[in-house]
């Protein structure tokens, strides 16, 4: 499946190998070593967007579901909410494999099917591979990471870049900033501009359900901003895929919440009682 991000205000997306250099954020890039010169070229993580959809498809399956931290035991709650929406992950070596056991929570639950986790004594695989998202420009197309758009003229990929500054301001009418220890910041972020547009992809594992599939576009749909500083209006998007029936996974919802439901319980009594094993012996 292509994916393309057309950014409607500037993305940010930060660099965190970038050592100690201040109030300043710049953006991820990537090199591309088949290119003379070994340019790098400022790219969305795979993992970002894939992260992006795992929250959300996780956090609605919750309300759905009608379950919160007030349905369990707060032990219950962290570990089932960290495994499904964070991914999880393992306390210690991996439990024998029960096929039985995972192909039924895989059929109760198909979005942690999709994403896969670490669920503290073994992992679950997920069923999809989510790209890098590259900007449509000089240096991609040369290598043939994106395809050329008619309607766009290719730029360098420095081009598609500007540094946008942000201050925050303090009411001096209401507090001393020397006793709250509140004072102006002013920081500087690297931002690919308004009106680019990334091409990403997801690729599916063949054994993936129409369910599974079907669970992709339909987180899609629900994205509307993508990176970082979204409170100051930093990366409003507009996303478009080819195929994908995301009405698939919504009949699902409505047809197995009851089902899903006793499945997210019932994994988060063995996973808040894993450790507690563990700590006894």
């Amino acid at each position: 499946m292509i994916v393309t991000f057309d950014a409607l205000s500037p993305l940010s997306h930060g660099a965190f190998d970038a050592g100690n250099i201040g109030n300043a954020t710049p953006f991820r890039r990537y090199p591309i070593v088949s290119l003379p010169g070994r340019p790098e070229i400022p790219a969305v993580s795979g993992n970002s967007i894939r992260a992006k959809m795992r929250r959300i498809v996780m956090r609605d399956l919750f309300v759905r579901c009608g379950l919160s931290r007030a349905s369990f035991g707060g032990r219950e709650w962290d570990r089932l909410y960290a495994a499904l929406a964070n991914g999880g992950h393992i306390d210690g070596s991996d439990a024998a494999a029960n096929p039985i056991a995972r192909r039924d929570l895989r059929a109760a639950l198909p979005p942690l099917s999709l994403f896969g986790a670490a669920l503290y004594t073994y992992t679950l695989a997920g069923r999809m591979d989510v790209e890098i998202a590259w900007p449509v420009c000089v240096e991609t197309v040369t290598a043939g990471l994106v395809d050329p758009v008619e309607e766009m003229s290719l730029l360098p990929a420095e081009d598609l870049i500007a540094e946008t500054s942000m201050t925050r301001h303090v009411d001096r009418d209401e507090h001393d900033p020397v006793v709250s220890g509140v004072t102006p910041m002013p920081t500087t972020i690297e931002a690919l501009s308004t009106g680019v547009r990334l091409v990403g992809r997801v690729r599916f594992h063949p054994e993936a359900t129409s369910v599974e599939r079907a669970i992709v576009p339909w987180a899609l749909d629900q994205i509307q901003t993508l990176g970082g500083k979204g409170g100051a209006g930093h990366g409003s998007i507009r996303i478009a895929y080819d195929g994908g029936q995301p009405s698939v996974y919504a009949d699902w919802l409505d047809e197995h919440t009851d089902q899903a439901r006793q499945a997210l319980i019932a994994l988060a009594g063995v996973l808040a009682g894993v450790s507690a094993k563990k700590g006894k012996k």
